[in-house]
């Protein structure tokens, strides 16, 4: 073997680093355990109005049901409805070996409580031995309990009714909801489930390791499993998945990442589109393959299961996410965009069409957003609203938008017009005053609008007048509205809904998640290659792969996702 005598080559180091990556990105791809958690039935709440049918033999989400390892039911299901109701549905998923697991509200409260009380992850002491019991009265093979963000809510959370217990206390409480489990399952496999974004708190992976060996030694029992409860509208949810996976592999821990689309996706579709960019981002472009991938939703939409064929069906994504990985590799230069589409083994894809994107900037036309729905049946009055690193479930962070009038109007059985033009307020609001945005005014062809620049620790609320609506009528809101960041804006616009006594209802929200305008759809060739010429590396781009009956989508940024 002919062997070089001194240092590599520039493009031999290049290809060495893209050989390791590869390498680590294709060893165990499909060693993942999926699982699929749609939102079970409530005595409260209106279930999807298909999910009793995915126990069909005939159902239609044969592709997706075929990968599926894992059916998880809520607690308040196998709490509330009859045991063999619960028996029929897991003989069924054991038919096609499908295991069980049953989702907990893990931190049990006081028998008299004063805080707690309709606080998510909370319980009372006696629905985890109700919940144990009606598994064994259905003859049910559990394999997994999964216990819903102890530290997330019983530690952390600092809202209304909250506890604040500290770890010790947290220990005890979970190891009381988890023991009716392990008496009557001796094998099943505890798992915790947490937001992405406590692993950003200095102190938490001490108080997770704290955790973590209080809870063993209070049950004898190894916690082998969390699952991630994925922030997606915080810009910085790559970083926080890839620290989760350093302190995982540090513990000997099992990782698991739920995929969904989040509260901000307005319909099925967008949240289907949503969970499959994130979960081809997550192991395609960052790389990161979890030990288990799971399908959750607890979202207004979807509203359906099936069937899998549909793009705006739950377990749809589930269907492409059996399709083979693929991956786009960059390769940058002065002036021009080079890289390969490669499927799992490494190997170019050829004949594909690429989608080429670049961010948007100040002069350019500004992107129009569009939110159309129903004024709900309860509302009277409204009012359009404009926030900034507030009200928008998004981390704070700098902003840098361009800004235009907010149009409402309705259809069928209603006529109202509204107008809002927040920039002149805008521009009013900030002057002189250091604390508040940056805004500058822009006039767009007649059309009003700002250019707005906040830093993180700005916040900035802004509403219209209360105008009247009209219940049950169809309603569009448009907005003129661009981001110049390439992870597009925190905050948001929102109509408010508000009842007859102007107490708010509902909102209806639109938020930007990066303005990008196609400006290229190049072809792969023989060996999955592709090159632009004249590019501008100072300004973003995204590329994206449509994928195919065989691959799944691929996505690609440059400069590269945090």
């Amino acid at each position: 073997m002919r062997r070089w005598r001194g240092p590599l080559p520039r493009h031999a180091l290049r290809l060495a680093a893209t050989l390791l990556l590869l390498a680590g990105w294709s060893a165990g791809a499909w060693a993942q355990e999926v699982w699929f958690a749609p939102r079970s039935p409530h005595p409260r709440v209106a279930a999807d109005r298909d999910w009793a049918e995915l126990f069909a033999a005939d159902a239609p989400w044969a592709q997706a049901r075929a990968i599926t390892k894992v059916f998880h039911f809520d607690g308040t299901y196998v709490m509330y409805y009859p045991p063999e109701q619960l028996h029929e549905k897991a003989v069924a998923l054991a038919q096609r070996g499908i295991a069980v697991a049953v989702g907990i509200q893990p931190v049990t409260r006081d028998r008299d409580p004063t805080c707690g009380i309709a606080v998510e992850g909370f319980d009372d002491p006696r629905s985890a031995p109700r919940i144990a019991g009606n598994l064994t009265a259905a003859n049910v093979a559990l394999r997994y309990v999964t216990m819903d963000g102890p530290l997330t809510f019983g530690h952390y959370y600092d809202g209304p009714r909250a506890c604040r217990y500290d770890v010790a206390q947290i220990v005890q409480r979970v190891a009381t909801a988890a023991r009716p489990f392990l008496e009557r399952y001796p094998d099943v496999i505890l798992t915790e489930v947490e937001s992405s974004s406590l692993i950003e708190r200095p102190d938490f992976a001490d108080r997770f390791r704290r955790f973590k060996t209080g809870f063993e030694a209070a049950t004898g029992r190894k916690l082998e499993v969390v699952q991630l409860d994925m922030a997606w509208p915080d810009p910085t949810w790559p970083n926080q998945l890839r620290r989760w996976r350093a302190l995982t592999t540090a513990l000997g821990m099992r990782l698991g990442i739920i995929y969904n689309g989040d509260s901000l996706d307005p319909t099925g579709e967008a949240w289907t589109t949503h969970t499959i960019r994130n979960f081809a981002t997550i192991e395609s472009t960052l790389g990161i393959l979890p030990d288990q991938a799971i399908f959750a939703g607890w979202n207004d939409v979807p509203t359906h299961m099936l069937p899998e064929t549909s793009p705006s069906a739950m377990t749809y994504p589930v269907a492409q996410y059996r399709l083979a990985r693929t991956r786009i590799v960059l390769d940058p230069g002065r002036d021009r965009l080079a890289g390969r589409l490669l499927d799992a083994e490494g190997h170019g894809i050829a004949q594909a069409t690429l989608r080429v994107s670049t961010g948007f900037e100040p002069h350019d036309p500004v992107p129009v957003h569009v939110w159309t729905g129903t004024v709900p049946a309860n509302a009277a009055m409204a009012l359009l609203a404009v926030r900034l690193n507030t009200e928008c479930g998004c981390a704070p962070s700098a902003n840098d938008i361009v800004l235009g009038p907010l149009t409402y109007r309705e259809t069928g059985s209603g006529s109202v017009e509204q107008t809002y033009d927040p920039a002149t307020a805008l521009a009013r609001a900030a002057h002189g005053d250091a604390r508040q945005p940056s805004v500058a005014l822009i006039d767009r062809n007649g059309a009003p609008m700002a250019r707005v620049i906040t830093r993180p620790d700005q916040i900035f609320m802004l509403n219209s007048e209360k105008f009247r609506v009209t219940a049950g009528a169809q309603a569009t809101l448009r907005v003129a509205l661009g981001a110049v960041k390439p992870d597009g804006m925190a905050g948001a616009v929102s109509i408010i809904w508000l009842d007859a006594a102007g107490k708010g209802v509902r909102r209806a929200t639109l938020v930007d998640r990066g303005d990008f305008r196609q400006v290229a759809a190049p072809t792969t060739d023989a060996e999955g290659r592709f090159a632009l010429q004249g590019f501008d590396p100072s300004r973003p781009v995204r590329l994206e792969y449509a994928g195919d009956a065989r691959f799944r989508p691929a996505f690609a940024s440059h400069p590269a996702p945090h």
